[in-house]
This record gives C-alpha cells, structure tokens and sequence, in this order.
C-alpha cells in the first residue's frame, strides 16, 4: 500500500506594496501647489492687489494728482493751448501717454479680475497651496513611521480633498489638471522620496519591496518570477 502523502501546502503570494505608485499619484499635486504663486492668473490678481492698496496711498500723501497735472500741464514752449486730443498729446509731453497707456491697462485688468472675483480667488488659491504642503510634511511623516502604507493612503485621500475643494471653489489654477511640465520635478521629488524611505527602513533598501508583516512568499513562484 503506498505511503498517505499529504499535497505540499503551496504559501499564496501577494504582490508587495510598492509606494511608487502612491507616491506618483501624490507628486504632481505638490510640485502644482509650490507653483501657485507663479501661474500666471495669480500673479494677475497679486499685482491688482498691490495696486488697489497702492493708489490709494499715493493719493492720501498727494503723489499720484500733482503728477497727473504736471504731465497733462507740461507743453512745449510757443505753443499754444491745445484745441482738440491731438493737440493735448502732442503738447502735455511724453508722461500724458505713459499715464493714458496705464490707466488702459489697468481698466483691463481690474475688468478681468473682477469678472473672476480675483480677489477672493487669489486668497483661496494661497489657502490650497498651503494645505497641499502641508500634505508634503505627512508624506514625510508616513515614510518615517511603520505602517506606510495607511499613512500614505489617508495622505492621499486628503489631497484629492483638497483638490476637490479646490476645483469646486475655482481655486485651483489649472482646472483639469497640474502646473505645466511639473513631469520632471514630480519625477524627482518621487526619487527623494524613495531615497529618504530606505535610508530610514533598511527592508526597503532591495529592489523587491518585502510584503506587510503576516505575509509570505511561495518561494518556487518568486524563483519562476525573477527568471
């Protein structure tokens, strides 16, 4: 009678977490919101802020109005006083046009600030900024800790929070999307970030990252694997 061998019992393996993938969902939203303050639509609504709080201090020290009638006042000399536009330009000087192109500019832009409620959407905009960095820090945090895994998940479902918040509020500059060719920065800041894991875990120094504790491996499958 031949001898009752029991099968082999064959361990189920489970493919390893790796934090790339986690992390590469996470990196363009950092690189975008360190870009904020750049994109050209907030920069649009910081200058309208500045000149908003500047004019205004120019005329309460009388600067801007002595300045205005000495430029429309100047004329060259033998002339006499100007009788339509043309003449007006011709005899105020240089400093009559400069002004004329200034005001033209800024009545464009405080139209188009206006229309997209600028001021308040270049404070949300700040507002998401921050928040996305701060994000940044826990990132740090969870690849210091044991378990990255849920770290990196609760950071992540943060972020798209942030971002739907964002979108919703017509705070994010970019809608649809992340900070033009933000590819390259997001690629290396994922580097650093897998840099700075091994560097603190030793188990991720390996290019196969080891399976969360409890788990084993079918050593014959992975052999088949690395073949």
């Amino acid at each position: 009678m031949p001898p009752n061998h029991s099968p082999s019992r064959r361990v189920s393996y489970k493919a390893p977490y790796d934090p790339r993938t986690t992390l590469s969902d996470i990196a363009p939203y950092i690189v975008s919101a360190k870009r904020i303050p750049t994109c050209p639509s907030h920069i649009l609504y910081e200058v309208y802020a500045w000149v908003n709080y500047l004019v205004p201090a120019l005329a309460a020290i009388g600067v801007s109005i002595p300045l205005f009638t000495k430029a429309v006042t100047a004329k060259p000399p033998n002339k006499s006083t100007p009788t339509d536009l043309l003449d007006f330009f011709s005899s105020t000087g240089p400093w009559a046009y400069v002004i004329l192109i200034a005001c033209v500019a800024w009545l464009a832009v405080k139209f188009l600030v206006e229309r997209d409620d600028g001021l308040k959407r270049k404070t949300l905009m700040r507002v998401c900024g921050e928040e996305l960095l701060e994000q940044a820090m826990s990132v740090t945090r969870a690849l210091q800790g044991e378990n990255t895994k849920t770290a990196l998940t609760q950071t992540q479902k943060r972020i798209n929070g942030i971002y739907d918040k964002a979108t919703h509020q017509k705070a994010w500059p970019w809608p649809g999307g992340f900070a033009p060719n933000c590819e390259e920065a997001a690629r290396r800041l994922i580097d650093d970030w897998v840099q700075y894991l091994r560097e603190r875990h030793p188990e991720f120094q390996h290019a196969r990252i080891p399976l969360e504790p409890g788990l084993a491996i079918d050593e014959e499958e992975l052999r088949d694997e690395e073949k």
